[in-house]
């Protein structure tokens, strides 16, 4: 095990409990697709994973910890979602070449995905990031309508 996964596993040992959904998915689930499939990337404990899942899409949730993953398959195993799990160390070179309705990544950052998934037309519906930064821009994708957030240019 390396040194990250150990770091993550201790953290999620001691909090197994998902927490809430990223607000960014709550406070516009009126316009979240209800159908297709959703990639939760850096999915920890699951809380966007279930909340996705719960409205009926298929989850394939990745997060680097073992102990998170089997946290999250015990949950939507007892809740009957559909939701599948994968133990993965996130980065641009591990993207899978299916597309998705609606990619999500909260509060990790790896600055190499974003252009992937959007270059390499990964997503045939929504993306959402969300991290912990000094500042963010905010704007509407051109094709699509919807707000994105991406990392401000100041932020260095």
């Amino acid at each position: 095990m390396d040194k990250v996964e150990d770091k993550w596993n201790r953290i999620y040992s001691e909090h197994q409990r998902p927490g809430r959904a990223a607000a960014v998915l709550t406070d516009n689930s009126n316009i979240l697709p209800v159908t297709g499939v959703a990639l939760d990337l850096a999915c920890g404990l699951g809380s966007n994973s279930l909340f996705l899942a719960a409205r009926g899409l298929e989850v394939h949730a990745w997060d680097i910890s073992t102990v998170a993953i089997s946290c999250l398959a015990k949950h939507a195993d007892s809740q009957g979602l559909n939701i599948q799990t994968r133990v993965l160390n996130i980065t641009a070179s591990v993207l899978p070449i299916d597309s998705y309705d609606l990619i999500v990544i909260s509060h990790y950052l790896d600055r190499t995905l974003p252009p992937a998934i959007l270059n390499l037309g990964y997503i045939d519906g929504s993306y959402q990031l969300s991290c912990k930064t000094r500042r963010l821009t905010r704007a509407k994708h051109p094709n699509t309508g919807f707000e994105h957030y991406g990392v401000g240019a100041t932020d260095r």
